[in-house]
């Protein structure tokens, strides 16, 4: 049996065409383990404090160090054109499991290849997916890919989204950390909005780059508006 890490939701594949087919064309990660994650234990308290879907920011980590995923978007000047961004993505301490998959939508993700594995048997690209067996513990797994991840908003501006960024195990969603590092041509565009807005305290802004460091559970969606740079660009919300 194959379990499936797709964008919104986990199901056994049974034809890759249809599961493609039902992705979102984002590039957040949710992990589908084949055990319960370590941070449950056997007190029926720690199942009913599972979360179960709403965000919550953590102000300090779990006793187990959570899955980490590492992103970094370039918004070049051609992807003002044409829509597509480079996404490259590391996920670091991935669970025990027998078999998964990252799954895209076939029309917004093209150059998909494997950058990197550890504690991983076998991995390989299969059409609009990355299949992965024999995951050990800890494992690693990196990918780029192209993404059409943005759409024109507004007179002359731009909108990014990224997610739902979650790790799920059934109804249960457990600890992510992401680094999020965003590139883009501030000659021509500049970083106008971000939400959530408590991402503002979780983030770095440099001309032309945002860096978002975040603890959560749940789903994370996030939004970055871009307006027309203006002849004197600065920095700022």
């Amino acid at each position: 049996m194959r379990r499936s890490i797709a964008w919104k939701n986990c199901w056994r594949p049974r034809n890759p065409r249809m599961n493609a087919g039902r992705a979102m064309a984002g590039v957040a990660l949710l992990i589908c383990s084949g055990m319960a994650p370590a941070e449950t234990g056997s007190d029926p308290a720690d199942l009913r404090n599972i979360n179960q879907g709403d965000l919550v920011f953590l102000t300090k980590p779990p006793k187990r160090p959570p899955h980490l995923q590492e992103m970094r978007v370039l918004i070049n000047d051609d992807s003002l054109r044409t829509g597509w961004v480079q996404t490259s993505q590391c996920h670091y301490r991935l669970d025990r499991m027998p078999a998964l998959q990252v799954v895209f939508a076939p029309d917004k993700v093209r150059k998909l290849r494997i950058l990197r594995t550890e504690h991983i048997g076998r991995a390989w690209v299969e059409g609009s997916s990355v299949q992965v067996e024999q995951i050990g513990a800890n494992a690693v797994l990196c990918i780029f890919s192209e993404n059409r991840t943005l759409h024109p908003s507004g007179p002359g501006g731009f909108e990014w989204r990224g997610g739902p960024y979650m790790r799920r195990f059934f109804d249960g969603y457990f600890p992510v950390h992401l680094k999020l590092n965003v590139l883009y041509p501030d000659s021509m565009v500049l970083l106008s909005s971000l939400e959530p807005s408590a991402l503002q305290l979780k983030s770095v802004q440099q001309p032309g780059q945002i860096d978002v460091d975040v603890l959560f559970e749940g789903r994370l969606n996030i939004l970055m508006h871009f307006t027309p740079a203006a002849p004197a660009n600065r920095l700022g919300w």
